[in-house]
């Protein structure tokens, strides 16, 4: 694709939004070993991107137990853990949500698309 293109590599490659230098990385790992080289095992965490990782709950809990004076006096683990799932809630169900077209996630179900 960028050999074939009128533009320069750099002006290509800015259309693209493709760091020069990532670019010439595939480009190596494809002349030594063609698609099969560029081919990856790697697979994100599957993970929502409103919600808090397992591993965060965790330090937050032990930093409020750690320092209970930093922490309000009615904060104890199941407080924490109460107000953690009410956030997870309200941003995976209650939130609007632009990608949705302005309906929350609970609402996308029966939302067809049509005004």
């Amino acid at each position: 694709m960028v050999k074939e293109s009128p533009l320069s590599a750099k002006q290509t490659l800015k259309e693209l939004a493709i760091n020069g230098s990532t670019f010439y990385k595939w480009y190596q790992l494809y002349e030594q070993g063609g698609y099969d080289a560029l081919r990856t095992d790697y697979q994100p965490p599957k993970q929502f991107w409103n919600e808090i990782p397992p591993w965060e709950k965790e330090r937050i809990v032990k930093i409020a137990l750690d320092h209970p004076e930093k922490s309000p006096p009615q904060a104890c683990p199941s407080e924490l853990e109460a107000q953690i799932s009410l956030f997870v809630d309200y941003y995976n169900n209650r939130c609007y949500n632009e990608s949705l077209k302005n309906v929350t996630p609970a609402d996308a179900d029966v939302y067809d698309g049509h005004d």
